[in-house]
C-alpha cells in the first residue's frame, strides 16, 4: 500500500509540474482560442478506467490536488466522488505565460464512478462574444485533464 501510495504522489507530482501547466488556451500573435468548441457532443464527458490496485480515498485526495492547483473548487464530495471547480479566467499562452482574460473562462468536473471503475471529466468553456456568454467546450484542456487523471488511475 506505501509503494501504491508513493507511486501515485510521485506521478501526481510530475504531472502537475509537466503536463497540468501544458494546457494551451490563447494562441501566441493573433489570440485565437485553442481547443475552443461550441459543438461539444463529441467532446462532451471523457471516461477514464481506475486500476482495481488503486485505493479510493487516496486517488480522490490526489484528483483533488491536482485540481485545486490550477483550479479554485467550487463544489465537492467525497462519498459520491464529485468534484467541479469555478470559471477562471486564467489561461497558458504558447510561450508559457499565465494571462488573465476577461473574454474566455473555463471550469471542470469530475466523477469518480460509484462502483469505482472510471473517472469521468468535462471541460466547460464560455467565450465572451458581442457582451453575451457563449457556451463551448475546451478541447485542448479535456485532453490535458484526461492525460493527467490517466497518470493517477493506475494505467
Amino acid at each position: 500500500m506505501k509503494t501504491v501510495r508513493f507511486l501515485l504522489t510521485a506521478v501526481a507530482a510530475a504531472v502537475v509540474a509537466g503536463t497540468l501547466m501544458s494546457c494551451v488556451a490563447l494562441e501566441g500573435g493573433g489570440g485565437a482560442k485553442l481547443g475552443w468548441e461550441t459543438s461539444c457532443a463529441e467532446a462532451g464527458w471523457a471516461s477514464i478506467p481506475i486500476s482495481d490496485r488503486v485505493d479510493y480515498n487516496i486517488l480522490y485526495d490526489d484528483v483533488v490536488s491536482l485540481i485545486s492547483r490550477k483550479y479554485e473548487i467550487e463544489m465537492l464530495s467525497k462519498e459520491s466522488g464529485y468534484i467541479r471547480t469555478k470559471w477562471t479566467t486564467r489561461t497558458v499562452t504558447t510561450t508559457g505565460q499565465v494571462q488573465i482574460t476577461e473574454d474566455y473562462r473555463t471550469k471542470v468536473t469530475v466523477k469518480l464512478s460509484p462502483q469505482r471503475s472510471k473517472i469521468e471529466v468535462n471541460s466547460e468553456a464560455e467565450k465572451m462574444i458581442n457582451g453575451n456568454w457563449v457556451v463551448g467546450c475546451d478541447t485542448k484542456l479535456l485532453e490535458t485533464m484526461k492525460q493527467d487523471l490517466r497518470g493517477l488511475s493506475g494505467y
